[in-house]
């Protein structure tokens, strides 16, 4: 398991599976030493229907926890903060 994933595992009780399936590296485009990488997650509960606040809880949960650990942005926000 990679580093990811255990972060992402540890900051959402509901997170079942995360596979990457994506991963872009470009000095020119993101940066010296920077990678895009873009994963697919399941979110599930043994209990209940997930509603969209509890996905979206868990995902910023997951987000935060990997900004945190890496300094990892969500693409849109790496975009903006670059102007494009």
């Amino acid at each position: 398991m990679s580093e990811v994933e255990a972060v992402s595992f540890n900051s959402s009780p509901l997170l079942r599976s995360i596979k990457l399936f994506d991963e872009f590296s470009d000095n020119k485009k993101l940066g010296k030493n920077l990678k895009n990488l873009a994963f697919h997650l399941e979110f599930r509960s043994d209990n209940k229907t997930l509603e969209e606040k509890e996905i979206d809880e868990n995902f910023n949960a997951i987000v935060q926890a990997l900004n945190k650990k890496f300094k990892a942005k969500l693409r849109l926000k790496f975009d903006q903060e670059k102007g494009r």
